[in-house]
Protein backbone atom coordinates (compact mmCIF):
# COMPACT_ATOMS: atom_id res chain seq x y z
CA UNK A 1 0.00 0.00 0.00
CA UNK A 2 1.66 3.08 -1.42
CA UNK A 3 -1.39 5.48 -0.78
CA UNK A 4 0.53 8.65 -0.13
CA UNK A 5 2.85 8.05 -3.45
CA UNK A 6 -1.16 8.95 -5.26
CA UNK A 7 -3.44 11.70 -5.58
CA UNK A 8 -2.72 15.39 -5.85
CA UNK A 9 -1.22 17.05 -2.52
CA UNK A 10 -4.51 18.95 -2.09
CA UNK A 11 -6.10 14.79 -1.68
CA UNK A 12 -3.13 13.70 0.05
CA UNK A 13 -3.49 16.36 2.45
CA UNK A 14 -7.29 15.85 3.09
CA UNK A 15 -5.91 12.90 5.20
CA UNK A 16 -4.50 15.00 7.80
CA UNK A 17 -7.66 16.87 9.25
CA UNK A 18 -8.95 13.20 10.66
CA UNK A 19 -6.04 12.17 11.87
CA UNK A 20 -5.84 15.20 14.04
CA UNK A 21 -9.69 14.22 15.01
CA UNK A 22 -8.49 10.92 15.53
CA UNK A 23 -5.66 11.93 17.83
CA UNK A 24 -7.96 14.48 19.24
CA UNK A 25 -10.36 11.81 20.49
CA UNK A 26 -7.37 9.71 21.62
CA UNK A 27 -5.80 12.82 24.14
CA UNK A 28 -9.31 13.05 26.44
CA UNK A 29 -8.84 9.34 26.68
CA UNK A 30 -5.04 10.16 28.41
CA UNK A 31 -6.50 12.90 29.55
CA UNK A 32 -8.58 10.63 31.67
CA UNK A 33 -5.57 7.91 32.21
CA UNK A 34 -3.35 11.02 33.33
CA UNK A 35 -6.02 12.08 35.63
CA UNK A 36 -6.70 9.16 37.24
CA UNK A 37 -2.99 8.82 38.95
CA UNK A 38 -3.09 12.26 40.55
CA UNK A 39 -6.35 11.59 42.10
CA UNK A 40 -5.50 8.39 43.93
CA UNK A 41 -3.43 9.83 46.74
CA UNK A 42 -6.71 11.59 47.57
CA UNK A 43 -8.84 8.26 47.76
CA UNK A 44 -6.04 6.65 49.32
CA UNK A 45 -6.89 9.20 52.16
CA UNK A 46 -10.78 10.13 51.77
CA UNK A 47 -11.31 6.44 51.68
CA UNK A 48 -8.96 5.15 53.88
CA UNK A 49 -7.78 2.34 51.44
CA UNK A 50 -4.58 0.55 50.70
CA UNK A 51 -2.04 0.45 47.30
CA UNK A 52 -3.42 -3.46 46.95
CA UNK A 53 -7.09 -1.38 46.60
CA UNK A 54 -5.54 0.81 44.07
CA UNK A 55 -3.66 -2.14 42.25
CA UNK A 56 -6.90 -4.32 41.93
CA UNK A 57 -8.84 -1.44 40.71
CA UNK A 58 -6.21 -0.94 37.63
CA UNK A 59 -6.34 -4.52 37.42
CA UNK A 60 -9.94 -4.99 37.38
CA UNK A 61 -10.95 -1.37 35.21
CA UNK A 62 -8.14 -2.12 32.64
CA UNK A 63 -8.78 -6.02 32.41
CA UNK A 64 -12.52 -4.49 31.31
CA UNK A 65 -11.50 -1.96 28.74
CA UNK A 66 -8.55 -4.60 27.45
CA UNK A 67 -10.68 -7.40 26.73
CA UNK A 68 -13.69 -5.40 25.73
CA UNK A 69 -11.38 -3.79 22.89
CA UNK A 70 -11.55 -6.73 20.53
CA UNK A 71 -15.36 -6.61 20.22
CA UNK A 72 -15.00 -3.24 20.01
CA UNK A 73 -12.39 -2.86 16.80
CA UNK A 74 -14.68 -5.59 15.02
CA UNK A 75 -17.93 -3.43 15.83
CA UNK A 76 -16.24 -0.69 12.89
CA UNK A 77 -17.44 -3.73 10.69
CA UNK A 78 -21.11 -2.64 11.42
CA UNK A 79 -21.21 0.75 12.78
CA UNK A 80 -19.36 4.11 11.40
CA UNK A 81 -16.35 4.11 13.26
CA UNK A 82 -16.61 7.75 13.69
CA UNK A 83 -20.03 7.27 15.65
CA UNK A 84 -17.78 4.75 17.57
CA UNK A 85 -15.38 7.17 18.37
CA UNK A 86 -17.63 10.17 19.24
CA UNK A 87 -19.21 7.92 21.65
CA UNK A 88 -15.72 6.89 23.38
CA UNK A 89 -15.41 10.63 24.12
CA UNK A 90 -19.16 11.22 25.14
CA UNK A 91 -19.62 8.52 27.20
CA UNK A 92 -16.17 9.15 29.16
CA UNK A 93 -16.92 12.11 30.26
CA UNK A 94 -20.10 11.07 31.40
CA UNK A 95 -18.07 8.37 33.37
CA UNK A 96 -15.86 10.90 35.00
CA UNK A 97 -19.37 12.94 35.68
CA UNK A 98 -20.33 10.21 37.75
CA UNK A 99 -16.19 9.35 38.76
CA UNK A 100 -16.41 13.07 40.64
CA UNK A 101 -19.68 12.20 42.55
CA UNK A 102 -18.64 9.23 44.26
CA UNK A 103 -19.78 8.64 48.11
CA UNK A 104 -17.73 5.95 48.30
CA UNK A 105 -14.96 3.95 47.31
CA UNK A 106 -17.64 1.35 45.41
CA UNK A 107 -18.76 3.89 43.90
CA UNK A 108 -15.83 5.27 42.63
CA UNK A 109 -14.31 1.87 41.35
CA UNK A 110 -17.73 1.41 39.75
CA UNK A 111 -17.06 4.93 38.13
CA UNK A 112 -13.60 3.99 36.54
CA UNK A 113 -14.53 0.76 35.58
CA UNK A 114 -17.19 2.04 33.15
CA UNK A 115 -15.05 4.46 31.95
CA UNK A 116 -12.24 2.31 31.30
CA UNK A 117 -15.43 0.28 29.60
CA UNK A 118 -16.52 2.79 27.08
CA UNK A 119 -13.37 3.83 25.77
CA UNK A 120 -12.56 0.45 24.31
CA UNK A 121 -12.88 1.25 20.80
CA UNK A 122 -10.26 3.93 21.02
CA UNK A 123 -7.25 2.05 19.88
CA UNK A 124 -8.38 -0.72 17.71
CA UNK A 125 -10.66 2.23 15.80
CA UNK A 126 -7.78 4.45 15.43
CA UNK A 127 -5.02 2.57 14.46
CA UNK A 128 -6.92 0.46 11.90
CA UNK A 129 -8.03 4.15 10.50
CA UNK A 130 -4.45 5.44 10.68
CA UNK A 131 -3.16 2.19 9.07
CA UNK A 132 -5.43 2.46 5.74
CA UNK A 133 -4.92 6.30 5.42
CA UNK A 134 -1.26 5.88 5.68
CA UNK A 135 1.26 3.62 4.02
CA UNK A 136 4.37 2.21 5.37
CA UNK A 137 6.56 5.31 4.49
CA UNK A 138 4.50 7.55 6.59
CA UNK A 139 2.89 4.96 8.50
CA UNK A 140 5.61 5.13 11.72
CA UNK A 141 5.34 9.25 12.03
CA UNK A 142 1.35 9.21 11.94
CA UNK A 143 1.20 6.26 14.51
CA UNK A 144 3.45 8.53 16.55
CA UNK A 145 1.37 11.52 16.10
CA UNK A 146 -1.47 9.84 17.43
CA UNK A 147 0.49 8.02 20.27
CA UNK A 148 2.58 11.20 21.02
CA UNK A 149 -1.04 13.76 20.45
CA UNK A 150 -2.38 11.17 23.08
CA UNK A 151 0.26 12.04 25.80
CA UNK A 152 -0.26 15.63 25.20
CA UNK A 153 -3.52 15.28 26.47
CA UNK A 154 -1.73 13.62 29.41
CA UNK A 155 0.67 16.11 29.54
CA UNK A 156 -2.10 19.16 29.79
CA UNK A 157 -3.41 17.44 33.10
CA UNK A 158 -0.86 17.77 35.56
CA UNK A 159 -0.63 21.59 34.42
CA UNK A 160 -3.53 22.34 34.98
CA UNK A 161 -5.01 19.99 37.75
CA UNK A 162 -2.24 21.29 40.19
CA UNK A 163 -3.67 24.42 40.56
CA UNK A 164 -7.32 23.07 40.44
CA UNK A 165 -6.64 20.47 43.56
CA UNK A 166 -6.34 23.42 45.62
CA UNK A 167 -8.72 25.44 43.96
CA UNK A 168 -11.64 23.49 43.99
CA UNK A 169 -10.93 20.15 45.32
CA UNK A 170 -10.38 16.04 43.10
CA UNK A 171 -13.63 16.20 42.42
CA UNK A 172 -14.31 19.80 41.11
CA UNK A 173 -11.12 19.11 39.00
CA UNK A 174 -12.27 15.73 37.27
CA UNK A 175 -15.38 17.68 36.66
CA UNK A 176 -13.57 20.78 34.61
CA UNK A 177 -12.05 17.78 32.59
CA UNK A 178 -15.16 16.22 30.98
CA UNK A 179 -15.50 19.59 28.74
CA UNK A 180 -12.82 18.31 26.33
CA UNK A 181 -14.48 15.05 25.99
CA UNK A 182 -17.76 16.63 24.84
CA UNK A 183 -15.89 18.61 22.25
CA UNK A 184 -14.18 16.04 21.06
CA UNK A 185 -16.98 13.66 20.83
CA UNK A 186 -19.38 16.49 18.79
CA UNK A 187 -16.28 17.08 16.75
CA UNK A 188 -15.77 13.46 15.52
CA UNK A 189 -19.47 12.57 15.18
CA UNK A 190 -19.89 15.42 13.05
CA UNK A 191 -16.38 16.11 11.14
CA UNK A 192 -14.40 12.51 10.98
CA UNK A 193 -14.37 11.71 6.99
CA UNK A 194 -13.52 8.73 5.79
CA UNK A 195 -14.20 7.15 9.08
CA UNK A 196 -17.53 4.73 7.90
CA UNK A 197 -17.55 1.06 8.31
CA UNK A 198 -14.49 -1.16 7.59
CA UNK A 199 -14.40 -2.01 3.74
CA UNK A 200 -13.80 -5.35 3.06
CA UNK A 201 -10.85 -6.11 0.88
CA UNK A 202 -11.28 -10.08 0.29
CA UNK A 203 -12.37 -11.93 -2.11
CA UNK A 204 -15.07 -14.16 -2.66
CA UNK A 205 -17.64 -14.38 0.33
CA UNK A 206 -19.05 -10.70 1.09
CA UNK A 207 -19.05 -12.73 4.96
CA UNK A 208 -15.94 -14.30 5.88
CA UNK A 209 -15.97 -16.61 8.90
CA UNK A 210 -14.55 -15.09 11.82
CA UNK A 211 -12.52 -18.30 12.93
CA UNK A 212 -10.56 -18.05 9.34
CA UNK A 213 -9.61 -14.36 10.01
CA UNK A 214 -8.67 -15.41 13.33
CA UNK A 215 -6.07 -18.38 11.92
CA UNK A 216 -5.25 -15.59 9.16
CA UNK A 217 -3.92 -13.14 11.65
CA UNK A 218 -1.67 -15.94 14.02
CA UNK A 219 -0.54 -18.10 10.85
CA UNK A 220 1.51 -14.80 10.16
CA UNK A 221 4.78 -15.31 12.53
CA UNK A 222 5.68 -11.86 12.97
CA UNK A 223 1.61 -10.68 14.12
CA UNK A 224 2.15 -13.84 16.83
CA UNK A 225 5.87 -12.28 17.85
CA UNK A 226 4.70 -8.67 18.20
CA UNK A 227 1.22 -9.27 19.71
CA UNK A 228 3.68 -11.94 22.68
CA UNK A 229 6.22 -9.16 23.31
CA UNK A 230 4.07 -6.25 23.48
CA UNK A 231 2.36 -8.66 26.36
CA UNK A 232 5.05 -9.17 28.42
CA UNK A 233 6.97 -5.39 27.63
CA UNK A 234 3.34 -4.33 28.88
CA UNK A 235 4.79 -4.87 32.75
CA UNK A 236 6.99 -1.89 31.89
CA UNK A 237 5.23 -0.14 29.84
CA UNK A 238 4.38 3.41 30.30
CA UNK A 239 0.18 4.17 30.08
CA UNK A 240 -0.85 1.69 32.65
CA UNK A 241 2.02 1.31 34.65
CA UNK A 242 4.56 4.30 34.81
CA UNK A 243 1.87 6.51 34.82
CA UNK A 244 0.14 4.95 37.63
CA UNK A 245 2.60 3.78 40.10
CA UNK A 246 5.34 6.93 39.64
CA UNK A 247 3.00 9.80 41.04
CA UNK A 248 2.15 7.31 44.21
CA UNK A 249 5.61 6.57 44.41
CA UNK A 250 6.29 10.38 44.43
CA UNK A 251 3.51 10.66 46.72
CA UNK A 252 4.10 7.45 49.48
CA UNK A 253 5.14 7.81 52.95
CA UNK A 254 4.43 4.66 53.94
CA UNK A 255 6.44 2.24 52.26
CA UNK A 256 9.46 3.45 50.62
CA UNK A 257 8.42 6.27 48.53
CA UNK A 258 9.74 10.22 47.97
CA UNK A 259 6.53 11.58 50.34
CA UNK A 260 7.15 14.62 47.77
CA UNK A 261 4.01 17.19 47.71
CA UNK A 262 1.25 17.44 45.13
CA UNK A 263 2.76 20.56 43.30
CA UNK A 264 6.37 18.95 43.22
CA UNK A 265 4.73 15.82 42.10
CA UNK A 266 2.57 17.35 39.44
CA UNK A 267 5.80 18.98 38.21
CA UNK A 268 7.91 16.12 38.25
CA UNK A 269 4.42 14.17 36.61
CA UNK A 270 4.69 16.74 33.34
CA UNK A 271 8.41 16.35 32.92
CA UNK A 272 7.64 12.38 32.99
CA UNK A 273 4.74 13.09 29.95
CA UNK A 274 6.77 15.46 28.04
CA UNK A 275 9.67 12.83 27.21
CA UNK A 276 6.63 10.55 26.65
CA UNK A 277 5.38 13.45 23.48
CA UNK A 278 8.84 13.59 22.14
CA UNK A 279 10.01 10.01 22.45
CA UNK A 280 7.53 8.22 20.21
CA UNK A 281 7.37 11.20 17.50
CA UNK A 282 11.37 11.12 17.16
CA UNK A 283 11.43 7.08 17.33
CA UNK A 284 8.16 6.65 15.09
CA UNK A 285 10.12 9.05 12.28
CA UNK A 286 13.58 7.45 12.80
CA UNK A 287 12.19 4.17 12.22
CA UNK A 288 10.59 5.53 9.11
CA UNK A 289 13.77 5.80 7.73
CA UNK A 290 16.29 2.96 9.29
CA UNK A 291 13.60 0.39 10.05
CA UNK A 292 11.93 -0.83 12.93
CA UNK A 293 12.85 -3.41 14.75
CA UNK A 294 16.51 -2.44 15.91
CA UNK A 295 14.65 0.53 17.04
CA UNK A 296 12.23 -1.37 18.99
CA UNK A 297 15.13 -3.20 20.64
CA UNK A 298 16.83 -0.58 21.71
CA UNK A 299 14.07 0.94 22.92
CA UNK A 300 12.79 -2.00 25.42
CA UNK A 301 17.15 -2.57 26.51
CA UNK A 302 16.37 1.68 27.10
CA UNK A 303 13.11 1.01 28.74
CA UNK A 304 14.63 -1.33 31.40
CA UNK A 305 17.86 0.41 32.30
CA UNK A 306 15.55 4.19 33.08
CA UNK A 307 13.32 1.91 35.65
CA UNK A 308 16.55 0.81 37.23
CA UNK A 309 18.31 4.36 37.41
CA UNK A 310 15.08 5.79 38.83
CA UNK A 311 15.47 3.66 41.84
CA UNK A 312 19.02 3.91 42.21
CA UNK A 313 18.35 8.04 41.88
CA UNK A 314 17.18 8.03 45.27
CA UNK A 315 15.24 11.15 46.45
CA UNK A 316 17.90 13.27 44.80
CA UNK A 317 16.09 15.42 42.33
CA UNK A 318 18.69 16.62 40.32
CA UNK A 319 18.93 13.00 39.28
CA UNK A 320 15.00 12.07 38.95
CA UNK A 321 14.31 14.90 36.77
CA UNK A 322 16.69 13.64 33.44
CA UNK A 323 15.79 9.82 34.10
CA UNK A 324 11.79 10.30 34.34
CA UNK A 325 12.39 12.80 31.15
CA UNK A 326 14.43 9.52 29.68
CA UNK A 327 11.69 7.11 30.93
CA UNK A 328 9.19 9.25 29.38
CA UNK A 329 11.45 9.03 26.01
CA UNK A 330 11.64 5.43 26.20
CA UNK A 331 9.01 3.26 28.49
CA UNK A 332 5.64 5.66 26.20
CA UNK A 333 7.92 3.99 22.82
CA UNK A 334 7.35 1.07 22.67
CA UNK A 335 3.82 0.63 22.79
CA UNK A 336 3.73 2.79 19.30
CA UNK A 337 6.39 1.06 17.66
CA UNK A 338 4.72 -2.66 17.99
CA UNK A 339 1.60 -0.79 16.48
CA UNK A 340 3.57 0.31 13.58
CA UNK A 341 5.26 -3.10 13.07
CA UNK A 342 1.43 -4.89 12.95
CA UNK A 343 0.10 -2.38 10.76
CA UNK A 344 2.90 -3.57 8.82
CA UNK A 345 2.99 -7.04 8.24
CA UNK A 346 -1.20 -7.31 9.25
CA UNK A 347 -2.84 -8.44 5.99
CA UNK A 348 -5.18 -5.41 5.11
CA UNK A 349 -7.65 -7.76 5.05
CA UNK A 350 -7.82 -8.89 8.78
CA UNK A 351 -5.79 -5.61 9.90
CA UNK A 352 -8.78 -4.46 11.85
CA UNK A 353 -9.12 -7.56 13.63
CA UNK A 354 -5.36 -8.44 14.20
CA UNK A 355 -5.36 -4.84 16.19
CA UNK A 356 -8.41 -6.38 18.43
CA UNK A 357 -6.29 -8.82 19.01
CA UNK A 358 -3.12 -7.12 19.50
CA UNK A 359 -5.20 -4.62 22.04
CA UNK A 360 -7.05 -7.16 23.88
CA UNK A 361 -4.12 -9.63 24.43
CA UNK A 362 -1.67 -6.39 25.68
CA UNK A 363 -3.93 -4.03 27.79
CA UNK A 364 -5.37 -7.85 29.31
CA UNK A 365 -2.31 -8.69 30.30
CA UNK A 366 -1.34 -4.92 31.55
CA UNK A 367 -4.05 -4.97 33.94
CA UNK A 368 -2.94 -8.17 35.33
CA UNK A 369 0.17 -6.28 35.53
CA UNK A 370 -0.92 -3.38 37.24
CA UNK A 371 -2.76 -5.50 39.85
CA UNK A 372 0.21 -7.86 40.38
CA UNK A 373 2.18 -4.26 41.08
CA UNK A 374 0.31 -2.79 43.07
CA UNK A 375 0.33 -6.17 45.66
CA UNK A 376 3.84 -5.74 45.51
CA UNK A 377 4.40 -2.00 46.40
CA UNK A 378 1.53 -3.09 48.98
CA UNK A 379 3.76 -5.42 50.52
CA UNK A 380 7.37 -5.22 49.36
CA UNK A 381 7.11 -1.43 48.62
CA UNK A 382 8.08 0.49 45.20
CA UNK A 383 11.80 -0.72 44.82
CA UNK A 384 10.25 -4.17 44.59
CA UNK A 385 7.61 -2.71 42.03
CA UNK A 386 10.25 -0.76 40.15
CA UNK A 387 12.59 -4.10 39.78
CA UNK A 388 9.87 -6.45 38.67
CA UNK A 389 8.93 -3.54 36.28
CA UNK A 390 12.55 -3.04 34.46
CA UNK A 391 12.55 -6.99 33.91
CA UNK A 392 8.98 -6.59 31.83
CA UNK A 393 10.90 -4.85 28.55
CA UNK A 394 14.00 -7.49 28.67
CA UNK A 395 11.14 -10.56 29.17
CA UNK A 396 9.71 -9.00 25.93
CA UNK A 397 13.15 -9.03 23.82
CA UNK A 398 13.80 -12.62 22.65
CA UNK A 399 10.49 -12.27 21.05
CA UNK A 400 11.87 -9.20 18.86
CA UNK A 401 14.87 -11.64 17.49
CA UNK A 402 13.02 -13.30 15.17
CA UNK A 403 10.70 -10.42 13.54
CA UNK A 404 11.39 -9.57 10.11
CA UNK A 405 11.10 -6.11 8.38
Amino acid sequence: MKREEKGTPCQRQSRYTPLVLVTGTHAFTHMYAALLPLVYPFIVMEFGISYAAIGILEGVSRFSGGLLQGPAGLLGRFIPRRLLLGLDNLLLALSMAFLSLSATFGHFFTATVMGRVVQSPQHPIGSSLISEWFGKKLRGTTFAINYAGGNVGSIIVPLIAGGLFALIGWRGTVGVFTFPGLLFGILAITMLSGAGKVVSTTTGSSKPRLGGELRKVFKDANSRFIIISSMLAAGGRGLGIISVFIPLYLRDTIRDGLGLDPMTTSVLFTILLVGSVVGPLFLGRISDRFGRIRILQTTLLLSSLCIFLLVLSGNNLSLIIPVLLAMGFTNYSFSPLFQTMLADVAHPSVRDLAFSLFFTLSFGLGAVWSFGLGLVADQLGFQALFFIAAIAPLAALPFTFPLKE
